[in-house]
């Protein structure tokens, strides 16, 4: 439920399990998701990873997820949170969004760079970190829940319990470190297409997280 519902709420690759995964890292990912990390380029070139970073809502729900009924602002509103047929995600806590600022002189780097670079490495380039967070994530079955909220409008209670023990929503309770990213795949001098060719001698494609072409059978070396 949850790589599913990850990567429908953000278009990412999940990170499953969440984990430490920062911008510039570049990874291998393995068929059914399973991410390789391999180094990271501000080590491996010496160069500064700068970012734009976005500090996103207490309370993230993802197209499929519906709040309704919340009515007035005393303490101990309540609205009900419904999932649809469609994998979803609701999340309880801070996100973090981190991408990439300067690709353009990271990739020159990169490419004039004497490396033995793999054709396989994929360049993180935006991350999705959450703190203490609280996830709940549908694989696509209706489901209803109710949230609690404060006077402010802060979710403070989650009531799921009738969703978890049906099994229509998992239930992550304290969620730290990257749950979603997004790479790049960059591919040098004459491995481009003879139609392809670009001056700077590379070309850098944004991965698609639905592509089934976009993993690999095996992924070797580096970390989980």
């Amino acid at each position: 439920m949850y790589y599913e519902a990850v990567k429908s709420a953000f278009r990412c690759f999940p990170l499953d399990p969440p984990r430490n995964l920062a911008v510039g890292d570049y990874v291998r990912i393995a068929l059914g998701g399973r991410v390789h990390h391999q180094g990271n380029l501000a080590k491996l070139l010496g160069v500064e990873i700068e970012f734009d970073e976005h500090i996103a809502e207490i309370e993230y729900m993802s197209d499929t997820v519906l709040k309704a009924g919340m009515g007035g602002s005393a303490p101990g509103t309540e609205a009900n949170i419904s999932f649809s047929n469609a994998p979803g995600l609701y999340l309880k806590g801070i996100r973090k969004v981190r991408r990439v600022r300067n690709l353009d002189s990271l990739f020159k780097a990169l490419s004039s760079a004497k490396l033995d670079w793999s054709f396989h490495n994929r360049i993180v380039v935006e991350t999705h970190y959450v703190e203490n967070a609280e996830l709940f994530c549908s694989g696509g079955t209706a489901a209803d829940m109710k949230a609690t909220y404060d006077a402010s409008g802060i979710p403070v209670k989650v009531d799921a319990n009738a969703a978890i023990e049906r099994h229509q929503v998992l239930h992550m309770p304290n969620v730290t470190g990257t749950i979603a990213f997004s790479p790049v795949r960059i591919v040098f001098g004459f491995a481009l297409p003879a139609t392809s060719r670009d001056p700077k001698g590379y070309v850098v494609r944004e991965m698609d997280a639905s592509d089934p072409d976009e993993y690999e059978s095996e992924a070797v070396g580096g970390e989980n």
